[in-house]
């Protein structure tokens, strides 16, 4: 299950997901090593790190790009079951999120610095396989009429 809100209506966030997009509005993904799927740059906040500051170091780690116009656009949520919980492994937690924007008008070489993914391609419509279907698949579609409102 997820849900997305308005941006900053959570708080406690735990991870970042930046949708990035390039001037012939391709959206760029990331192909996880371990199972071969596409999913939109992000993951977990490090301790004494801000939203903001995650979602440009995660920018930075997983497509070699650095850029200060990350713009928050969205506020998220997941659940997840909970690995922690030795007394019910059934249990789920409630994980908050902050989603980015970040729309490039040059078309920069990307490139991967982490481990944890295989590739980083521009595409100009959905991967066929992603991580996260649904909520990748409603943020795609969020910031396409974003765009086309604007």
């Amino acid at each position: 299950m997820f849900g997305i809100v308005e941006v900053g209506s959570l708080g406690d966030y735990s991870f970042v997901i930046i949708v990035t997009k390039n001037h012939r509005g391709e959206y760029l993904y990331s192909k996880k090593t371990e199972n071969d799927t596409w999913e939109f740059q992000g993951g977990h906040i490090e301790k004494q790190e801000t939203p903001y500051e995650a979602a440009i170091r995660e920018l930075k780690e997983e497509a070699g790009i650095t850029s200060s116009s990350i713009i928050p656009i969205a506020d998220c949520f997941t659940d997840e079951k909970d690995t922690h919980n030795e007394i019910n492994s059934m249990c789920t937690k409630v994980r908050n999120g902050m989603v980015f924007l970040v729309e490039i008008k040059d078309n920069p070489i990307v490139y991967n610095l982490c481990m944890e993914m295989d590739e980083v391609k521009w595409f100009e419509s959905l991967p066929e396989k992603l991580t996260y279907p649904e909520l990748t698949k409603c943020l795609y579609k969020m910031t396409k009429i974003q765009k086309e409102e604007s």
